[in-house]
């Protein structure tokens, strides 16, 4: 490399004098680059060029500035500085300050800076000069004020310090001279013997501005030297440890013995007050175990057992006399500074002692209390029981056909005839249910007596406002229960009651019964005018409602049961299965006739029931002059009915069903037949009503499709009252 750098300079000095010597003889600048290039190319030199490319410089020397300049600015500067400065591409310089690490220890690379040794022997000795003046100083101050990484001021001075014997002692991010901590452990140890209450240990390391390593490790110099007249209570950890002084102890107990001879009791909230954490740690501590035995702690006091013994007996009393109490009134009444919370104590203890005692938000009654609550409500049960039969008669009154027209109005249309009777047959089962369900005596509970038992027992005035929630639902089963049963003893003497008054005579029955067969007769004789599938129809439904209503009314004479009518086919059967053997055999027959096409089957099997081996009932046959009798009635009672209803599709039924009646022709139906009937009476009745009645039909079935059309409506209602005049001409 010596001999490249002499060769270097040989060829310096050449170019220098063929610069100097004549114009014919010199190079130009243009020469003179070219032979630097091709001495480049051919690796003969190795040289750094300036960014503007008018100079160049080895690297040896490069690094020989790069070390120049970090010494002349006091051992730190910037590589950007650097390459600002020379004239050089930073990576050249960067390139440069590595190589001079790595070759001098003397100098340190970090963040973009170099450092020479100067630098760190510098800032020890501000270090010095600081920690002498303050005694502390803390590592991210001294690097705001160097501007310095952490990182890098703790690996130039920190890691230097030698781990003993060093006058400077290093605590996380903190720098402490001896001196320092030994005057902030003279400053602990005369504030802990200066201190006689006590005291939040953060309060006390707040004062000294000591981090709680130090502190404690001073705190801890001086337990060990016997030097802290008091103790460290709660975890050092905690925010909440406190200091309590010796003295303070002996003040306290003092203070205890005080307060338990003077006033007879020691209230815990005081000795809180007093800085005490542990009440009940320093009452055992100041009173031998004697004394301790002889005292029963409350909650919020502190109290001897005779003085506690004293209040349960007055609470006892007072249950006696009352049955019930709030524990805490009694006990407030005493003069002693007594909590809610004590009250526990004195519920708890009687509740273990006595069974009967129950417990609510601090009151106490007795199971006496329960059952005046439950005597008190005899007479509101009575009145009760009889308003829950009265609406279960009234379920049992209501009809169970009573929307039958209407439902089944759309039954008999065309092509929806088959799926209309499906829907209607369905709803009816559904209200068959319902009514049957009435039978059977149901309370609720949850809405018969919780939603009214509190104003029961308010009306009473036996028990408290504040036990009344808590009683009625106690109570709330029992009620119940007694409510049932007073429910069931009515309905069962009720139905006692109606079992006697429903045994008519034998003259009644028969009448009644004669009025039923006749109706049956008059409709069986008005089917003669119809044929094929409408004769079919109107037969069965015959069979279905008035036969069955006939055959029911001889079932409940038969076996004196009320409402044979409401009861589930299982019900019945059961009725029927009950009867003796011939009377049941005769019924299950008319109850299989009534599943049949044929009403002449129906007749027979009544006239069977009937005959004087059976029920032993008058049934005779109609003459023609009854069944005309029956036809008139009936179309009186069709033309009323007409002229009273409000329902626009019952009106269009009473109207085609008066029709008929008109002709002599006794028809029973629904509103499904309307559409098959009404084509019948083209011939029967005056062509004008025949297209009246028509476009009334036709109203209606509009009326039914769209409710909510004002102006149908009008019309409809318009088509019936003048259908109304002309059939009333």
């Amino acid at each position: 490399m010596s001999s490249a750098w002499a060769e270097i300079q040989r060829l310096a000095a050449d170019l220098q004098r063929v610069q100097l010597s004549e114009a014919a003889k010199k190079l130009s600048e243009a020469n003179c680059i070219e032979v630097i290039s091709k001495l480049i190319q051919r690796e003969l030199i190795d040289v750094v060029f300036t960014r503007d490319g008018s100079s160049y410089i080895t690297r040896r020397h490069l690094r020989t500035e790069v070390r120049n300049e970090c010494l002349g600015v006091g051992g730190r500067v910037s590589l950007t500085d650097i390459s600002a400065k020379l004239n050089v591409d930073f990576d050249h310089i960067s390139n440069a300050a590595s190589a001079i690490v790595a070759e001098d220890e003397e100098f340190i690379l970090n963040n973009g800076e170099l450092f020479a040794k100067e630098y760190v022997n510098k800032l020890q000795s501000e270090l010095n000069v600081l920690l002498a003046e303050e005694g502390m100083r803390s590592l991210p101050s001294l690097c705001r004020q160097w501007e310095l990484p952490a990182e890098l001021l703790r690996s130039l001075l920190l890691d230097q310090l030698p781990k003993e014997g060093s006058e400077f002692v290093v605590d996380g991010e903190n720098i402490y001279t001896r001196t320092f901590l030994e005057a902030r452990t003279s400053v602990l140890r005369a504030a802990l013997s200066a201190i006689t209450k006590v005291t939040a240990v953060s309060n006390i390391q707040q004062k000294l501005q000591l981090p709680p390593s130090r502190f404690f490790a001073a705190l801890d110099f001086l337990i060990k030297a016997g030097e802290v007249p008091g103790k460290i209570v709660g975890s050092r950890t905690s925010s909440t440890a406190t200091y309590v002084p010796h003295l303070h102890e002996q003040l306290l107990a003092a203070a205890v013995k005080r307060m338990l001879t003077q006033e007879g009791h020691i209230v815990l909230s005081e000795l809180k007050k007093m800085g005490v954490v542990d009440s009940t740690a320093l009452i055992k501590a100041t009173f031998v175990p004697e004394e301790i035995n002889a005292l029963q702690f409350l909650h919020s006091i502190v109290l001897p057992k005779e003085t506690v013994q004293a209040q349960a007996n007055l609470i006892e009393e007072e249950l006696l006399q009352r049955h019930y109490t709030n524990v805490y009134s009694i006990i407030s009444q005493s003069g002693i500074p007594f909590e809610v919370s004590d009250a526990d104590f004195f519920v708890t203890n009687l509740k273990n002692k006595n069974k009967e005692y129950f417990v609510s938000d601090g009151f106490i009654y007795t199971k006496q209390l329960v059952t005046n609550a439950t005597t008190s409500l005899n007479e509101k049960l009575e009145e009760q029981a009889n308003i829950e039969l009265n609406k279960l008669e009234q379920r049992k009154k209501m009809p169970q056909t009573a929307n039958q027209e209407k439902d089944d109005w759309n039954e008999g249309k065309g092509g929806k005839g088959k799926k209309g009777g499906k829907a209607a047959k369905g709803r009816s089962s559904k209200r068959d249910e319902e009514t049957n369900d009435s039978t059977n005596i149901v309370v609720e509970p949850d809405q018969v007596i919780l939603n009214e038992l509190i104003e029961w027992l308010q009306a009473t005035s036996v028990i408290p406002e504040e036990l009344l929630d808590t009683i009625s639902e106690s109570i709330a089963e029992t009620v119940t229960n007694k409510l049932r049963e007073r429910v069931a003893h009515l309905a069962a003497t009720q139905a006692t009651t109606a079992a006697q008054s429903n045994k008519r005579s034998h003259q009644q029955t028969e009448q009644q019964l004669a009025q039923l067969h006749g109706n049956l007769c008059m409709f069986e004789s008005g089917l003669e005018h119809f044929s094929g599938a409408l004769q079919n129809d109107l037969c069965l439904y015959l069979l279905k409602t008035l036969g069955t209503e006939l055959a029911n009314f001889l079932l409940g004479y038969a076996s004196d049961t009320p409402n044979v009518g409401q009861m589930k086919e299982r019900q019945r059967e059961e009725t029927v299965n009950s009867l003796p053997s011939r009377i049941k055999d005769a019924f299950n027959s008319l109850f299989d006739s009534l599943k049949s096409e044929d009403t002449q089957k129906l007749n027979d099997n009544l006239f069977d029931v009937c005959s004087p081996s059976i029920l032993q009932l008058n049934l005779k046959k109609l003459d023609k002059k009854m069944r005309s009798e029956n036809c008139e009635t009936y179309k009186a009672h069709l033309f009323t009915q007409l002229n009273e209803q409000t329902d626009p599709a019952a009106a269009l039924l009473s109207a085609v069903l008066y029709l008929y009646a008109k002709e002599g022709v006794a028809v029973h139906a629904s509103g499904k037949f309307v559409s098959q009937l009404v084509p019948k009476l083209a011939t029967l009745i005056d062509t004008e009503i025949y297209d009246l009645l028509g476009e009334t039909q036709k109203l209606v079935v509009s009326s039914l499709k769209n409710k909510d059309d004002a102006e149908i409506k009008n019309q409809l209602d318009e088509s019936l009252n003048t259908l109304r005049s002309r059939l009333g001409a």
